[in-house]
């Protein structure tokens, strides 16, 4: 964001910021860095729905909502991108009995799911 920017909110997902810029100058700014192929753009607020962010290895994706207050702009952002994919084994079918009680080597439930 512009260095006039002042963050509001942060939490892992989506970041709030104050622009102290008119909407239209942060719309221009964000279509610079964003890919944008869906937005919902009204006189007063906007939308924009999965963009990818230009310059970014990661293929960061985000959906942006900006709103004009006037002066100054509102634009919050949220992280859109896929998780990263699980790098454990998925778990075999053992697991998944032991995890109900049941041991496969013995072939009996455990004592405290045994009545």
């Amino acid at each position: 964001m512009p260095t006039v920017t002042q963050e509001r909110l942060n939490s892992s997902d989506m970041k709030m910021f104050r622009v102290n810029a008119p909407m239209p100058l942060v719309m221009r700014y964000l279509e610079q860095r964003l890919e944008v192929h869906d937005a919902d753009i009204h006189p007063l607020a906007a939308v924009i729905h999965r963009a990818i962010v230009r310059g970014v290895q990661s293929n960061l994706i985000v959906d942006v909502g900006v709103r004009d207050e006037g002066d100054r702009t509102m634009v919050t952002v949220w992280n859109r991108a896929p998780p990263p994919p699980s790098t454990s084994a998925p778990p075999t079918l053992d697991d998944g009995l032991r995890a109900v009680g049941f041991d496969p080597s013995t072939g009996q439930y455990a004592p405290e799911f045994n009545r």
